[in-house]
């Protein structure tokens, strides 16, 4: 038998009792932090009217107001009067997904009246009756916290590892960079270096070669005269003053490769 059932059968018992039948029900909200009741919902009722219509009219208010408030669960108490006054209450419990039980009493007492015909609870009775359920709901509530502070941290520790490593792979970019660089700044350097050491070297050459030339132009006429004389031309050698004579033993030596050069003055050498 389903709660709503069970929920027709007392109606029914109710409103068709031989003594002090039921004329009206009554269904309250219970506030599972302090017992306080809400009234929902009254109805007029005769024996003549049919139990399941009045259970599922209330059955349907309930699950309506557990969903408009967005709760796991609620607890409501229905009660029965008489012309007199309060007769008897059944307690019930409906959750979000439609499920239902019915409960023991939750500190709504039957002789309880406010003036508008209403229930209302007892506040120490209603606590320490509903005490596990809220324990049940802190609980809850701290799981949800703790579930949705581990999420917060698990993202921002993502966050971070993505950083850290797009921080690590633009600097492993900019120290092969950085090396590239290095290597390029020494192969200008080297080359430079080649230049300079070859421009130095073709100064000195050049340097050498005077040098040379002036050792060997006073000698010049004794070498031109002994080949004059082995060709039979004496007195046709020109002084050794001449710009031309000069001229062209300064080509004849620019012509000359350095062992050359150091072949000719090995023998002057003292």
């Amino acid at each position: 038998m389903t709660t709503r059932e069970e929920i027709a059968d007392w109606i029914d018992v109710q409103i068709r009792a031989q003594d002090a039948p039921a004329r009206k029900l009554t269904l309250v909200r219970v506030n599972s932090l302090g017992g306080e009741t809400h009234p929902l919902l009254q109805v007029k009722c005769t024996e003549n009217d049919l139990a399941e219509t009045f259970a599922e009219r209330i059955h349907e208010k309930a699950l309506v107001t557990v969903r408009g408030l967005r709760l796991e669960g609620v607890t409501f108490v229905l009660q029965s009067w008489t012309e007199s006054g309060p007769k008897e209450a059944l307690h019930f419990r409906v959750t979000a997904d439609g499920s239902d039980e019915l409960v023991a009493g939750v500190g709504v007492a039957a002789t309880d009246v406010v003036p508008n015909g209403f229930p209302i609870s007892n506040p120490a009775a209603a606590l320490g009756a509903t005490i596990a359920h809220v324990h049940g709901q802190a609980l809850r509530h701290q799981e949800v916290m703790f579930r949705l502070t581990m999420q917060g941290m698990s993202q921002s520790q993502k966050t971070l590892l993505d950083q850290n490593r797009q921080l690590q792979e633009q600097n492993q970019a900019l120290l092969r960079k950085h090396q590239q660089l290095l290597v390029l700044v020494e192969k200008m350097h080297d080359r430079s270096n080649e230049r300079a050491l070859s421009v130095r070297a073709q100064e000195m050459s050049e340097k050498r070669k005077d040098e040379i030339l002036q050792m060997l132009t006073p000698l010049i006429p004794i070498l031109m005269s002994r080949v004059l004389s082995a060709a039979g031309l004496e007195g046709a050698m020109p002084g050794s003053a001449d710009p031309m004579l000069a001229e062209m033993v300064r080509g004849l030596f620019a012509t000359l490769k350095k062992e050359q050069v150091a072949q000719m003055i090995a023998p002057l050498s003292p």
